[in-house]
């Protein structure tokens, strides 16, 4: 034990290892100390929904600790919330005890290391043996231990017998000892400003071994001594251990057993009901955060109070809103009373201006019963049922729970409830991790979460009723259809870098890409036709195998094929496929079984088609003499693979074991895409293509989107050139964009594992984006330059990965890239949110497997501080109206101004690589860290800049040796001065500029470095 005379510094809640205490709004490394509940059985824990609350509030963190995953079931490692990857990371193993954390003795279920090895505090283990693994700095820790040393060993069940003896070891003898007390005094020897929170031993339900009310009544004994020693230890050694009892809501007022725990909060009551459920996770978080001043969830949505809803009562003793009825009811003191009369209710309307597709918001105050007095009625339930006309959801409230239909999500006495009560349905966002349905929050506490609605056209607006005779009291309602609100918290709130969910509803106003024009007549064709069996388009409009040079038009309208296919065999010609409706199991352009295929393949799959496997543009071909267009806008069809090999899936491939000498063109603009979608080669080492252009104007991509492909090469010098103003410009030998539509697991200009001999092009201006952008592709050689443009604001930009939180790249995450990459973020202004367009936008980099020149250009970039982090860029461009602040200049050499622009660079930013300040024209402006800036720097001025003055804030006498001003090639060494009509302000020029001449140089242009009242460091 760490004695009172040991000299601690007293942590604040939160703190870091350095010995400086953090911000509200970091918690820095957080270790999860713990067993089975905190590992996760067949649900994430508590630390999965602790990590919501985090995000919703902005509260940054990073999650370490020995073991990485849930025990069983669970969420997988990166799953992301609002755009932030959980870590999964923790100290806890099922059916741990404490004395292995303390490592007093071996249980083996750590590997016999205990927390003193993963604290670096020793190097050897439990029991012996050298202890080789990973160390932390810890700033938070959160520990809940004990279940298992209560329930489990030495008799377990008779737990009430030997309560004494388990204390003992858990707490010492005079609540000053014991195995509690070394795992928290390496915690503090790690770190001496370490916030440092104990968890009280959750209450459980029905579970086989443990279920005598003596045994629950004991744990309850229990955890009151934990919170008894909690208060000593802070006394003795003059820290802040925090004690935090999780269990409110989730203990069963109505059962006559105390500290027994309502069913629906764990696992499998009977067989296990020892583990908390997800709805029991969601409560122990909530109970947590609120203990510790935590604002509670908002699940994405914007805090609102009740008094701004668009229909708001607080008093019912005046005139009812229109829209409002009431039946059997009465009004004491501004209070509606239910029940007096037997059922009774409350109807309301959605308010005029209601737009119920964004969500619709429900709050109350409500009373209901008299508490246990003549027993707890648990049947008779106030119901509060809400929907849009479509659907519905209904909340019910008795004397003891508050329920989901017959689901209790809350347990306590609502006769003493004081919170009011918010339902709301969130319409949800799949690619931020936010499930769409009902959410219910009591107070500022989170208490359901994504709750189904039932499908029912009878409820358009919200219905109160109680068809019971007991006491109910209605004293505030309010409700609001123009959006999903969460409540509003006097508590702690980092607002401005809070999750706030983009609508899924919402398409960027971006033009469809890639449109695919078929001819408007044919030589053959063949319309209305039912596909069955193998269905070949040319041989059905044709009908003769040997003429050639024709133009095949074939539509199919319905029925059921293995296969779909434009043609078999040697063949000249153009085929163009359009399928209405029916299905295949597998779809392909041009399918020559053997020989070569001369003419270009079209292949729409539209309207009412379902079905099929991988769409593949060519297959089993020879060569394509010609270019291949898959054309996809069927809504109700889903698209899985054609192979199982994992990594190796795909719903959209440009050939398979073919070439195509012109260019694979795929559109896509609705239907389900259960694999990726890759413009390149599968299978076909010896195989090309000349050109892959994909175009994402909509539908849902699961697996990513690839211009590349496995194998073979893309790029030649014929298909790579397009005529524009009467010049040959070369067109990239891939290219993707994404107009719209929803894409999980990355966009990516390369491949995986082909060669791509050419450039490559990514440009993104709409749709949902999660899994990261890349100019280069996961493997393969790039013997070109790669790019990605991101043009305009994109709410739905959700960049998350689970390599890191989110990443816009030039390179790629492998293979390599010989020539340069540029990436360009442009029209970019302030969007809805707190932090504008980037909010999660990450990091931003050149990439770091790009052999050339790597570029970032910002072009009309108006967002007041834009937050991405920038890496492994050479230069960086100011364009058209930027005007921005920025994190730092990415390690840039060179950095480039256009006229009229506008940087600043933040003061942590690090200058150190700086060498060169290009300014190309007038009034543009620059704020930066002077004392960051190398040892020498030259400022470029060209011709058309007329720039001849600097203004730094600093001091007149700052080191400026090493600065150069460089004009048509002369250089001039910069000298500050400070004129009086700018008192405060320091300018360089290249010259010290005559008296006279002041009121000429305020006229000119100023390049401005900020923020810098230090000497350069040398």
């Amino acid at each position: 034990m760490v004695a009172a005379a040991t000299a601690l510094s007293v942590p604040a809640v939160f703190g870091a290892a350095s010995g400086e205490t953090i911000s509200q709004s970091e918690l820095g490394n957080v270790m999860y100390v713990g067993d089975s509940i905190t590992h996760g059985v067949n649900a994430a824990s508590y630390r999965w929904a602790l990590h919501k609350i985090f995000v919703d509030n902005g509260i940054s963190y990073d999650g370490v600790g020995y073991r990485t995953g849930n025990y069983s079931n669970g969420v997988s490692v990166g799953t992301c919330y609002g755009g932030v990857a959980f870590s999964n990371e923790h100290s806890s193993q099922a059916s741990a005890r404490a004395y292995e954390i303390a490592g007093r003795k071996a249980g083996g279920r750590f590997d016999n290391t205990n927390i003193q090895n993963w604290l670096g505090l020793s190097d050897t283990k439990t029991g012996g043996g050298a202890y080789t693994g990973e160390t932390f700095d810890v700033d938070t820790f959160f520990m809940l231990i004990g279940t298992n040393d209560l329930l489990s060993d030495s008799g377990g069940i008779n737990v009430e017998s030997n309560l004494t003896s388990k204390t003992a070891n858990l707490l010492g003898t005079d609540l000053a000892s014991g195995d509690m007390g070394t795992i928290v005094d390496a915690m503090y020897k790690s770190n001496g400003n370490a916030s440092v929170t104990v968890l009280s031993i959750p209450c459980w339900t029905l579970h086989g071994n443990s279920n005598d009310e003596a045994y629950h009544a004991a744990v309850a004994t229990y955890n009151n001594n934990l919170k008894t020693w909690v208060s000593n230890y802070n006394e003795a050694n003059g820290t802040n251990v925090k004690y935090v009892d999780i269990n409110a809501g989730m203990i069963d007022v109505a059962s006559t057993t105390s500290f027994y725990g309502v069913g629906s909060m764990f696992n499998a009551p009977g067989s296990d009901g020892l583990h908390p459920s997800a709805q029991g996770d969601l409560l122990m978080a909530g109970n947590l955060a609120k203990a510790l001043g935590y604002a509670g969830r908002t699940a994405g949505q914007i805090r609102k109070a009740a008094s701004e809803f668009q229909t708001n009562i607080d008093n019912f003793a005046g005139t009812l809103p229109s829209g409002i009825t009431t039946t059997n009811t009465s009004v004491s003191e501004g209070k509606l009373s239910f029940g007096a009369e037997g059922n009774s209710s409350l109807v309301a309307s959605w308010a005029e201006g209601s737009d119920l597709s964004k969500g619709f918001t429900v709050d109350f105050d409500v009373v209901v019963g008299n508490g246990s007095e003549g027993g707890w009625n648990t049947s008779d339930n106030f119901s509060v049922t809400l929907g849009n006309g479509e659907f519905y959801g209904t909340l019910n409230i008795n004397e003891a729970y508050i329920q989901w239909g017959n689901t209790v999500l809350y347990s306590e006495d609502m006769s003493k409830n004081t919170d009011d009560i918010r339902v709301a349905y969130v319409v949800g966002n799949a690619v931020e991790g936010l499930s769409a349905g009902f959410y219910v929050w009591l107070g500022d506490m989170l208490i359901g979460e994504g709750l189904a609605a039932t499908t029912g056209t009878g409820n358009n607006g919200v219905n109160l009723n109680y068809s019971g005779t007991g006491t109910v009291l209605l004293g505030s309602f309010a409700m609001d259809g123009t959006g999903s609100y969460a409540p509003t918290t006097s508590l702690f709130e980092n607002s401005a870098n809070a999750y706030v969910a983009s609508d899924p509803g919402y398409i960027p106003s971006a033009p469809e890409q890639g449109i695919v024009y078929y001819p408007a007549s044919y030589t053959k064709e063949a319309s209305d036709l039912t596909a069955s069996g193998t269905y070949v388009a040319r041989t059905q409009a044709d009908n003769t195998s040997g003429e050639q040079g024709t133009i095949v038009g074939a539509t199919v309208t319905s029925g059921s094929a293995s296969h779909i296919y434009a043609n078999s065999g040697t063949y000249t010609g153009d085929v163009w496929v359009t399928v209405e409706g029916g299905s295949a199991s597998a779809w392909y352009g041009a399918h020559g079984a053997s020989g070569d295929f001369t003419g270009d393949v079209g292949l729409r799959i539209t309207d009412n088609c379902s079905g099929g496997s991988t769409v593949f543009g060519a297959v089993n071909a020879g060569t394509v003499h010609g270019n291949v267009y898959v054309d996809i806008s069927a809504e109700n069809a889903a698209f899985g693979s054609f192979t199982n090999t994992a990594g190796k899936q795909g719903s959209v491939i440009g050939a398979y074991s073919a070439s195509i000498t012109g260019t694979f063109h795929a559109q896509i603009s609705a239907g389900t895409f259960n694999h990726a979608v890759r413009g390149g080669i599968h299978t076909g080492a010896n195989s090309s293509v000349g050109q892959t252009k994909i175009f994402i104007n909509g539908g849902t991509l699961k697996g990513g989107v690839y211009g590349g492909g496995f194998t073979g090469s893309i790029g030649n010098a014929t298909s790579a050139v397009m005529l524009l103003a009467d010049e040959s410009v070369a067109e990239p030998a891939t290219s993707v964009v994404v107009t719209g539509g929803i894409v999980e697991n990355g966009v990516y200009g390369g491949g995986s594992g082909d060669t791509i001999n050419g450039d490559t092009s990514v440009v993104v201006t709409g749709g949902m984006i999660s899994g990261g952008i890349y100019g280069g592709g996961t493997a393969g050689t790039i013997n070109g330059n790669t790019s990605v443009t991101i043009d305009g604001n994109i709410p739905q930009l959700r960049l998350t990965s689970t390599a890191a939180w989110s990443t816009v790249s030039g390179g790629g995450t492998g293979g390599t890239i010989s020539g340069n990459s540029t990436v360009t973020l442009k029209n970019i202004s302030p969007g809805n949110s707190p932090s504008g367009f980037d909010k999660y936008a990450g990091t931003v980099s050149g990439g770091t497997n790009v052999a050339g020149t790597s570029t970032l250009i910002l072009e009309n970039v108006r967002v007041d501080n834009f937050g991405a982090v920038f890496t492994d860029f050479d230069v960086v461009e100011i364009l058209g109206t930027t005007a921005t602040k920025i994190s730092s200049l990415g390690g840039a050499k060179e950095l480039r101004l256009a006229a009229g622009t506008s940087l600043t660079v933040s003061e942590e930013a690090d200058l150190s690589a700086l060498a060169t300040i290009i300014v190309s024209g007038k009034s543009a402006r620059l704020e930066l860290d002077f004392s960051k800036l190398k040892s020498e720097l030259t400022i470029r001025l060209e011709k058309d800049a007329a720039f001849d003055l600097l203004a730094i804030n600093g001091k007149a006498d700052m080191d400026l040796s090493g600065v150069y001003f460089e004009i048509d090639g002369v250089r001039y060494e910069a000298q500050a001065f400070v004129p009086d009509l700018q008192a405060g302000t320091v300018f360089v020029s290249y010259g010290i500029p005559e008296p006279s001449a002041l009121s000429v140089l305020f006229g000119l242009s100023a390049l401005a470095f900020s923020a810098s009242r230090r000497r350069r460091n040398r």
